[in-house]
């Protein structure tokens, strides 16, 4: 994930890195002030909370899948379509939130009725 040089740089030298080093080489995916960092993974924690569980599960599933199961782009879209499936009800109920302007960046759309 981070490539061979840099992954023997840090096993051969033991050496620590601080958090923008660690920000550059994709081993955190964000970076905070000081004494901030608590309040942070607590607000992420609620975002994650606030989203349908389902989907994230299908999501992540689908994610780990395509990238250590999938022998191929195919096979790793018909695994991501499958698991789709599941969750489809739930999007649909998200995608007319999002037509009533609710939710994340929902705008105010006439939904159609028929």
């Amino acid at each position: 994930m981070i490539g061979l040089a840099r992954a023997l740089d840090l096993i051969l030298t033991g050496r620590g890195v601080n958090g923008r080093e660690a920000y550059e080489m994709g081993l955190v995916t964000k970076l905070c002030k000081k004494g901030e960092a608590f309040q942070q993974a607590i607000d992420l924690a609620q975002s994650l909370c606030d989203l349908p569980q389902e989907s994230l599960r299908v999501d992540r599933s689908s994610t780990y899948k395509a990238t250590f199961d999938a022998k191929s782009l195919e096979e790793a879209l018909k695994m991501e379509s499958k698991s789709a499936i599941s969750v489809m009800n739930e999007a649909i109920k998200g995608a007319k939130k999002f037509v009533r302007g609710q939710g994340r960046h929902g705008s105010q759309v006439e939904e159609n009725k028929s």
